[in-house]
């Protein structure tokens, strides 16, 4: 890299932009990169760059040249200075203030590349909302720029302390229309997803949102982290009268997963309340969605096991994920396994050897299930 061709230097620095983040990024490496962030050429300096930004945090130590070069004359140098920021380093108050600065940059490719670094942050502070929102008038008035908009709302998802003024704006942008030409919702549900119970003000166009089928899976994540508000709007869509509801939100369940715990008593009323047996068993395995916290429902499920084919599937698979808080149920599930007589025997199979870690009561009854499965010697 110390070569005297310019050229040739390009050429070392680029063996070091590769997609993979295993390249061979050691310290000696690192330290002649950082040499040619000084470079008296803007496209070896601006490929130093990129080749830092795919080290990550390894590359640490070149934080203060990037920072200078913040301030070059060229803006490819700067643009790529400051997406390497955005990955050396996170949480930096001198890195954030910098491009903070940078987001009034006069390129505005230089701009946009700021803000995302911004938003790569872990948390960010009230002092980047006014220039954030400079950003997002500047795109405004440039038009078919309005999309990279969506930058500024990733930015707005890493706020400590979202003031109302930025909410406001996430809530017009779920609703879509003017101002915006580009439909920014799908980027502003990411950034109420990321700002949690602080965007509870949401809740009422996300739960629109929602119900009309857009925004999807995100809208519901956005909708459980909001809190009581978000839970109990969603709640409200399990208990609805129309079916096309019910059936929308148990769609959304399989991104909620862990998380949609709160909702466990709601989903337990819509498998009631659901009569097509296809359905119903799409509304049981958001219970499997949830996971073992979801214990609560283990008498219901076992209780399906003696219902239409799709269900007891769903019911028997749903129920394996509870481990040893199954073992108390173990004399009901083999009575049940009894009285049904050899149906489901695959299924009641594994769910017996999910339960032979935790208990040696079922192994014997996994080998009648076993042998009912295998034909003996001579049978066709």
């Amino acid at each position: 890299m110390r070569t005297g061709d310019a050229a040739a230097r390009e050429a070392a620095a680029q063996q070091f932009t590769g997609y993979s983040r295993e390249l061979p990024h050691t310290p000696d490496v690192i330290e002649a990169l950082i040499e040619l962030l000084s470079d008296r050429a803007n496209v070896v300096r601006a490929t130093a760059c990129s080749a830092l930004e795919r080290a990550g945090r390894k590359a640490h130590t070149a934080v203060p040249a990037l920072l200078k070069n913040l301030t070059h004359d060229g803006a490819h140098v700067r643009s790529n200075s400051a997406e390497a920021l955005g990955h050396v380093t996170h949480d930096d108050p001198t890195v954030i203030a910098a491009l903070t600065k940078l987001i009034a940059d006069s390129e505005l490719t230089v701009a946009v590349t700021a803000v995302s670094s911004l938003a790569l942050q872990t948390k960010l502070g009230g002092e980047v909302v006014r220039p954030l929102f400079a950003f997002i008038n500047r795109l405004r008035a440039d038009e078919g720029n309005d999309y990279r908009i969506s930058n500024a709302y990733n930015a707005f998802g890493r706020l400590d302390a979202p003031p109302p003024a930025v909410i406001d704006e996430l809530r017009g942008a779920l609703t879509g229309g003017p101002p915006n030409n580009y439909d920014l919702g799908w980027a502003a549900t990411q950034a109420i997803v990321g700002l949690g119970t602080t965007a509870a003000a949401a809740v009422p166009e996300l739960i629109a949102a929602v119900r009309a089928n857009r925004l999807g899976d995100n809208a519901a994540l956005a909708l459980v982290g909001a809190g009581a508000a978000g839970v109990n709007a969603l709640a409200a869509m399990f208990d609805d009268p129309d079916e096309n509801v019910r059936h929308r939100a148990v769609n959304l369940m399989w991104r909620i997963g862990t998380a949609g715990l709160p909702l466990l008593p709601a989903i337990l009323r819509c498998i009631e309340r659901t009569t097509d047996d296809w359905r119903r068993s799409h509304t049981i395995n958001c219970v499997q969605y949830i996971g073992p916290t979801a214990t609560a429902a283990i008498p219901d499920l076992i209780r399906h096991v003696r219902g239409q084919s799709s269900t007891a599937q769903a019911a028997l698979a749903a129920l394996r994920t509870f481990g040893a808080a199954l073992v108390p149920h173990l004399p009901a599930l083999l009575e049940l396994n009894r009285t049904l007589a050899g149906k489901y025997v695959c299924h009641f199979a594994e769910l017996f050897v999910a339960l032979a870690t935790y208990t040696p009561d079922v192994l014997e009854p996994l080998r009648e299930q076993l042998r009912g499965a295998i034909p003996a010697d001579g049978d066709d």
